[in-house]
């Protein structure tokens, strides 16, 4: 057999590119594709993001370590829009407690993203975050929406993190956006936030409906926009 030395170097891996090693039970020799070995990395988090927890979704069977799901199991392909309650157990998809962090984040903004395909996310407000009552080792989540893209899918992984918005004024760097949510029935909304800018804004009602209305920006910190008739929901500022 030749050297290692004298095989040539590949410069330009890809993915499918196959690596030779040795299975842990028996030493059994395999074969690994590059692809796979990434993906295997970054499911169970060998490859850590700080602040991000990363979980399988269970669709089905009895709650597993390592996993989120619904309340009752099930919900495959639920869309993210219509998520407001989850079950997490308390620890990751590593192995790792990562239930003590993530009640850290009650109040603020977090984002559940699929890890293999990161156009499906849901952006929410994590209003509760507390010990499941008759299930230990999980936590019962419950969410406020702020916005969100595609759907759960059954069989893939997910990872959970805090969400950060710049929301505040001041010049340079990214672009800043801003999320109003009118809680109470009103034909005007006043909105202060503090962008510095004159932003350019769309609504939805509480049916996550656009609605359209008359916008008067105040100046580049405040604006309000009126409407025809009263309702609730969100305005959205970039």
């Amino acid at each position: 057999m030749a050297r290692i030395s004298d095989y040539p170097s590949d410069i330009t891996p890809e993915g499918s590119d196959i690596l030779l090693g040795n299975g842990a039970n028996g030493g059994i020799t395999k074969v690994f594709s590059l692809e796979n070995l990434s993906e295997w990395m970054s499911n169970t988090g060998k490859v850590t993001i700080v602040g991000q927890n990363n979980f399988a979704f269970q669709s089905e069977g009895l709650r597993q370590d390592g996993t989120f799901s619904f309340e009752s199991v099930g919900g495959a392909n639920t869309p993210f829009s219509d998520v407001s309650t989850l079950v997490f157990s308390t620890r990751a998809f590593n192995g790792v407690i990562a239930s003590t962090f993530m009640t850290t984040l009650v109040g603020k903004q977090i984002v559940i993203a699929r890890l293999d395909n990161p156009n499906n996310y849901g952006i929410y407000t994590l209003d509760q975050f507390s010990p499941r009552g008759g299930e230990p080792g999980f936590y019962d989540a419950q969410f406020t929406l702020e916005t969100s893209n595609g759907e759960i899918t059954a069989n893939k992984y997910y990872g959970f993190a805090g969400y950060t918005s710049n929301t505040g004024g001041g010049g340079g760097g990214d672009d800043k956006n801003f999320v109003y949510t009118q809680s109470v029935a009103s034909a005007t909304w006043s909105i202060t936030h503090n962008l510095d800018k004159y932003p350019s804004v769309s609504v939805t009602d509480s049916g996550l409906n656009t609605v359209y209305g008359d916008i008067e920006y105040i100046d580049t910190n405040s604006l309000t926009i009126t409407f025809k008739s009263a309702f609730g929901g969100k305005a959205f500022l970039n």
